[in-house]
């Protein structure tokens, strides 16, 4: 296990003095556990800054092209396109979502496309949980969950992130991630064209909410193999969260922006702490 990543992932709990909540610490977190309430109101509020985040990094770094993997609405998608990016790809696996939103997006500007990016260039299964009668599912996945469930089994096209990115002749290109499991076998599909990646958010996971998944740490290590910096991470949930890497060339650009981001944290932090205190004591 190299000291570079696993440093950088243990890096970014502790700046600013910042503490992981007790229930999402990768030492501790099992599917079972339950968020305290607060701590949920907390973890919403790193979420939206983290995304805020990437789409300043976005502004500053200026690249060509933007992938959106996992895509459902394509919310990141239509925001990147409207600060200037040129070529931005919203790509959503499930064919019920992607049937859902097709028709809100055809003059978005944006290209909303239906097919999984995978290690696959040919059809693959995809799981959809059957927690509910709506198949319009955020949570689907070319894996199924470690956890019991019932699935509807759809078969759909899938390309590897290479052969997308060769096809469509991109450069200078950010990424999105949200693939549930998946992160870095999408990462791995890019093996001859990661190069031509800036910036990536990612969802990881540290415990195991798919079969067969690869968890965080296996993550850092690729992208440190492949000269990503990780700059920032939110608190998103139960051993799940974001991460935004950076190509080491780009983080000077970022540095006043990515101290900016630890201090907003750290002030969430401190205002949440305030706020369970005087719920405890009264005002």
């Amino acid at each position: 296990m190299s000291n570079d990543y696993l440093n950088s992932y243990i890096q970014l709990e502790a700046i600013a003095g910042l503490s992981t909540p007790h229930w999402i610490k990768t030492s501790r977190a099992t599917l079972s556990d339950s968020p305290d309430p607060n701590e949920e109101i907390w973890r919403k509020k790193t979420t939206q800054l983290l995304r805020q985040l990437f789409v300043k990094f976005n502004i500053e770094i200026s690249p060509k092209s933007f992938i959106e993997i996992g895509a459902h609405e394509a919310s990141i998608s239509l925001e990147l396109k409207q600060i200037g990016i040129s070529n931005v790809y919203a790509i959503e696996a499930n064919p019920h979502v992607y049937n859902k939103f097709e028709s809100n997006l055809k003059n978005s500007g944006i290209q909303y496309l239906n097919f999984a990016i995978s290690s696959s260039s040919n059809d693959v299964e995809m799981s959809i949980p059957l927690f509910s009668t709506d198949l319009a599912r955020a949570d689907s996945s070319l894996l199924k969950r470690t956890a019991n469930a019932e699935y509807k089994s759809v078969r759909i096209n899938s390309k590897t992130l290479d052969s997308f990115i060769n096809t469509e002749h991109l450069d200078d290109v950010s990424l999105w991630i949200d693939t549930e499991g998946l992160t870095l076998e999408v990462l791995k599909s890019a093996m001859h064209s990661l190069s031509k990646v800036v910036l990536i958010h990612t969802e990881v996971e540290d415990i195991h909410y798919w079969e067969n998944q690869e968890t965080a740490l296996e993550v850092f290590q690729y992208l440190s193999n492949n000269n990503f910096v990780a700059v920032a991470r939110d608190m998103d949930g139960r051993g799940q969260f974001n991460v935004i890497f950076v190509r080491d060339s780009h983080v000077h650009k970022l540095g006043g922006l990515i101290s900016d981001y630890w201090k907003n944290i750290a002030a969430l932090k401190r205002e949440s702490e305030k706020k369970k205190k005087s719920r405890f004591f009264g005002s």
